[in-house]
């Protein structure tokens, strides 16, 4: 049996942040059990509960009784949410509408500032047509201008309709929160995936078992068709610094080839859990591409993703800075529980739009990951927090030298410490820190 993981991402604004449990089929429904009340996170503001070998549930969100559970935003009462272990996600990520308690709203929390805004738009260098979506910050208003993301498989991006799958990312729901922690909004815009055209539309090359190569193009949509018209009848920030771009799975890779192809485009890059497998042209581009117009970029995988997807992104984060990238534009995060779903990514969201727009935002500016401190003239690694695993590996690829949490800070890395090595530091919570290293 595994354990599921609840997480609430967005709840209706009261006075003092809400005391929220759990009511379900494991504790006879009872409506203000101390054992499954949530607990908010004091970084990101999520309500999360962990709940060890679980297979199935049903069940509902309440403040302490039925008075004042969850509802729709008009305060009608709602069904049971379940989960089970068979549906493969170990995470069920949510938002609650409303309070039963509470005055009506005029429509959900995250999804008021989202819309249709082209149906069946034209695709000219593709001739054919799709469907974009954006969403409006809640303070689009006056004559201020706004940054611009662009995001690909809007089938999963947005909250708009319950009934056809919208909503995985939440990205609406995180882009509101966003704007009600720190004052900064964008302007998103999600472009629907042409379903049997995905996969080709998402590869920038061909590929002999898949086909494709038809993401030349689709990038050229993007900027010279989409984005003009963007540009055009909103309030947009357009040069690179404020326009960013952002993917996942095949959407990963089309996103790591616009930041390659057109960084004097999207300065700002995410790229989650990519397909670099598709063709390993990406890397020769990256190894040979001049790379100094992209001034961050995103870079996420997961350990429980394939046991190629944590080496593949790793191995082009090494290529970029290999190819005088700067270390510091780079936000490289490993999660070693980390899976290939929706899920992962709409936890990652709100995480690498802080960095990307940190200036932005006026938030302190990240400094390079200084966890893992070499002195190399010692042969040693310092890491100034406490880690389950530490493993260093040669250049191919084999453990050389292993350490557990209970082996101390500083680690020798004598006599193994000439040459070019990668270390894994395995820290509590399942983040892993990862890099090459050249002694």
């Amino acid at each position: 049996m595994s354990s599921l993981t609840i997480i609430i991402t967005n709840v209706p604004q009261l006075k003092k942040a809400p005391s929220i449990y759990l009511a379900s089929s494991l504790n006879a429904w009872n409506e203000k059990d101390k054992k499954y009340q949530l607990k908010q996170d004091k970084k990101d503001g999520f309500f999360k509960l962990i709940i060890e070998n679980c297979t199935e549930i049903e069940f509902k969100f309440t403040r302490g009784s039925w008075d004042t559970e969850e509802t729709n935003s008009s305060n009608e009462t709602i069904a049971n949410r379940s989960w089970q272990e068979s549906d493969g996600q170990l995470f069920y990520i949510s938002y609650i509408q409303n309070w039963k308690d509470a005055p009506a709203r005029e429509s959900m929390p995250d999804t008021i500032n989202v819309q249709l805004w082209q149906q069946d738009f034209f695709m000219p260098q593709l001739n054919r047509h799709r469907n974009v979506w954006i969403y409006l910050p809640p303070n689009y208003n006056g004559k201020k201008k706004f940054p611009v993301i662009y995001l690909h498989d809007a089938q999963n991006v947005f909250e708009a309709t319950q009934s056809n799958g919208y909503g995985k990312w939440q990205a609406g729901a995180a882009l509101n929160k966003l704007y009600e922690t720190t004052g900064w909004g964008c302007i998103a815009v999600a472009i629907e995936h042409g379903n049997e055209y995905r996969l080709s539309e998402y590869s920038p090359w061909a590929s002999t078992e898949n086909g494709g190569g038809e993401g030349k193009a689709y990038m050229e949509f993007i900027t010279e068709t989409l984005k003009p018209a963007v540009d055009n009848n909103f309030k947009t920030l357009p040069n690179a610094e404020n326009t960013g771009i952002m993917g996942s799975s095949m959407g990963g890779l089309i996103s790591m080839y616009a930041a390659l192809e057109h960084g004097n485009v999207f300065g700002k890059v995410g790229v989650f859990s990519p397909s670099f497998w598709w063709s390993d042209d990406l890397y020769e581009l990256a190894a040979n591409q001049p790379f100094n117009n992209v001034q961050k970029l995103v870079l996420l995988a997961g350990g429980k993703e394939s046991d190629a997807m944590v080496p593949d992104v790793l191995a082009m984060y090494n290529t970029l800075v290999d190819n005088d990238y700067f270390e510091h534009k780079i936000m490289l995060d490993f999660y070693e529980w980390g899976q290939h779903t929706e899920s992962f990514w709409a936890l990652e969201f709100d995480k690498a739009l802080r960095f990307l727009f940190e200036e932005e935002m006026n938030l302190p500016v990240t400094k390079a990951e200084q966890l893992v401190k070499l002195n190399s003239k010692k042969g040693e690694l310092t890491i100034a927090i406490d880690f389950e695993k530490f493993e260093l590996l040669n250049s191919y690829g084999k453990t050389i030298l292993q350490k557990d949490k209970l082996s101390g800070h500083i680690i020798s890395l004598k006599p193994h410490w000439t040459g070019t090595y990668i270390y894994k530091c395995y820290l509590h919570g399942g983040k892993i820190i990862t890099r090459k290293i050249n002694l």
